[in-house]
């Protein structure tokens, strides 16, 4: 979940955008969802805005989709922000993490990892125990696939399905567009997320009656300026005739997998460093060498593409 997305976050960027001229049909509705949903629709809102007048734009109209757009035409857009990483999955995660500290426990040592979701139980790639007595703290890197392919296309399937029956509902001529919210989600990159959400639209006829465009609303390389990754709406599909500047946005895909760097270490009073990489690669604690931090993120991303 993001960080700092809260009911006063939500509130804050409602107020602000309202007082710049976005419309809301049914507060009611808007408010009836979780503050992640309503935080998507929200940020989606500020960025269309950046091409299109907030009065051209509507949260929850009459018709129960979340925005209405008009940008030269109609525009319907229904906005889901999947949460993959809870209940089980989560859990998992936390199983894994618990027996990854097990292993830095043991000594004082650096252990590198990786585990998917289909095989908890992660093995180790590397346990460098050189100068050991000397160290003392222990370093690990794990590399972490939090959901299977399967997993995940279930998951956008049963959320195409609910934009489909919402759209099917809709009477008056106009582009319907379902986005996917995947900007809190770096566990899995937007070029894998991009070919799920193809192929689920291409095997279903159904979806592609009713919905005429598919786009992420996610992280965006294209926009990086050294700063900050802003998300950006992303296009995935669009039915010949949707000219709106708004889907023709710049964008570049990306691949990811989680990394974590676990640390067991005593900490003094006053200022500690925790971990440093120096010039040449290594991981170096209170002075001492543990591993090469950029090889074992090369190895990790090899063993994670031939788990996928």
């Amino acid at each position: 979940m993001m960080s700092g997305i809260n009911k006063t976050w939500v509130d804050k960027k409602l107020k602000k955008l309202e007082s710049n001229g976005l419309k809301i049909g049914s507060i009611k509705t808007f408010k009836s969802s979780s503050e992640l949903e309503q935080s998507s629709i929200l940020r989606i809102v500020e960025n269309i805005s950046k091409f299109v007048e907030l009065e051209n734009i509507t949260i929850e109209p009459s018709n129960k989709v979340d925005i209405k757009l008009i940008d030269g035409e109609l525009y319907y857009l229904e906005v889901k922000t999947p949460i993959f990483f809870e209940n089980q999955h989560g859990s998992m995660f936390s199983h894994v993490m618990r027996d990854f500290y097990k292993i830095l426990k043991e000594s004082n040592r650096f252990a590198v990892g990786y585990s998917i979701q289909s095989q908890p139980q992660f093995n180790l790639v590397s346990d460098k125990t050189y100068n050991r007595l000397r160290r003392r703290a222990s370093l690990g890197i794990l590399s972490y696939f939090p959901s299977s392919d399967r997993y995940i296309g279930r998951k956008l399937e049963t959320l195409m399905n609910d934009a489909f029956e919402k759209f099917k509902k809709v009477r008056e001529k106009a582009w319907k567009i379902f986005i996917l919210d995947t900007s809190f989600y770096l566990a899995r990159g937007t070029d894998d997320l991009f070919y799920l959400l193809l192929n689920i639209l291409y095997n279903d006829s159904r979806l592609r009656k009713y919905i005429d465009g598919i786009c992420l609303f996610s992280l965006n390389l294209a926009h990086n300026n050294k700063f900050t990754l802003p998300a950006t709406i992303i296009p995935v599909f669009l039915k010949p005739g949707i000219n709106s500047r708004v889907f023709q946005q710049k964008h570049q895909l990306y691949s990811s997998y989680l990394v974590y760097l676990p640390i067991l270490k005593d900490v003094k009073k006053g200022c500690n460093t925790l971990l440093e990489v120096d010039k040449s690669g290594y991981c170096r604690m209170d002075g001492q060498e543990y591993g090469h931090f950029w090889n074992s993120l090369q190895l990790l991303r090899y063993k994670m593409n031939l788990l996928r």
